[in-house]
């Protein structure tokens, strides 16, 4: 339980989550014309190839929660239990993303066209809002668990969610490079620095109010054990994974890698490079986040 497994799911649910729902966000505003009589190449690539990575990547997140469990059988007694409750939304969550996204990677990918746009902007606005939900999902549920009072922060909510959602925005981006298609889509490319930069400046925010909270707490009862578990999270053996994975490589590499085509005068070989590193730094900072605050709530005592 809370193993490196869980730290795997936990990336890459929020990941898939978030990648979606930027995904659908820019398929809502793809003009008619290019779906009700046939779909352009690039549109297919721009919507297409985000898809299903996002489809995959929810996969292999329930994979990682499958492995991490002893009793398999258990997860699927979720879906038919009668009462409602966290787990069971989260199980249900899981299913209805995943099936969702990977029927509308397939038809951007192998579809020719849309009779009814209508239809399929509802489909994508579903998937949006299912998508920011699943992101959501998991620190709703770590912030919930009394127990561990390290998590149980209501910042561990907006620090998931943005690192997550600065994560899909710089693999979006990088698909874009990818694709051959970044050049077809200038204004988008732009918006989405645009978004990445805002959400690495609400994940910063996030992990200070997330870590000041629970250092400057009170001393006693639970307060105690957040304080020493925030203690090891940032000066225990394993705090080069937070200053290191989360902080330097995470936050501050990408907003160099997101900034500097901007400053710097660079052809498309050079921001195409931008682009990848800004992808890779983000992706690393997401997943040393995840498993740092993981074993710093979970082993207080025995940090990493």
């Amino acid at each position: 339980m809370f193993g490196f497994a869980i730290g795997c799911y936990l990336f890459l649910g929020g990941l898939a989550g978030a990648l979606g729902a930027v995904t659908s966000g820019v398929a809502l505003v793809v003009p008619a014309s290019e779906v009700c009589k046939c779909i352009g190449e690039g549109h297919r690539r721009l919507v297409g190839m985000p898809l299903l990575i996002a489809t995959v990547a929810i996969l292999a997140s329930a994979l990682c929660l499958l492995a991490d469990t002893s009793r398999p059988e258990a997860i699927g007694a979720l879906f038919w239990s009668p009462r409602v409750n966290i787990l069971t939304v989260g199980a249900w969550l899981l299913v209805v993303f995943g099936t969702l996204c990977a029927g509308l990677a397939l038809f951007w990918l192998y579809g020719q066209r849309v009779r009814h746009n209508r239809l399929l902007c509802m489909a994508h606005g579903i998937l949006l809002a299912l998508g920011i939900a699943v992101t959501a999902y998991s620190a709703l549920y770590l912030a919930g668990i009394r127990a561990v009072p390290l998590w149980h922060s209501w910042w561990l909510v907006p620090l998931f969610v943005g690192s997550s959602f600065a994560a899909a925005c710089a693999v979006f981006a990088a698909v874009l490079f990818g694709a051959r298609v970044d050049e077809r889509f200038p204004r988008l490319l732009r918006r989405l620095k645009a978004l990445s930069l805002t959400f690495l400046a609400m994940e910063a925010v996030s992990a200070c109010g997330f870590a000041l909270t629970a250092l400057l707490g009170p001393i006693e009862g639970s307060a105690a054990a957040a304080v020493t578990s925030v203690a090891e999270l940032l000066f225990g053996p394993g705090a080069f994974i937070w200053w290191g994975g989360f902080a330097l490589i995470g936050v501050a590499g990408s907003i160099f890698f997101e900034l500097a085509p901007v400053r710097l005068p660079c052809d498309r070989r050079m921001a195409y490079s931008f682009g990848m590193a800004a992808c890779a730094c983000a992706l690393l900072g997401t997943f040393s986040l995840r498993m740092s605050v993981m074993m710093a709530g979970a082993h207080p005592v025995m940090g990493f």
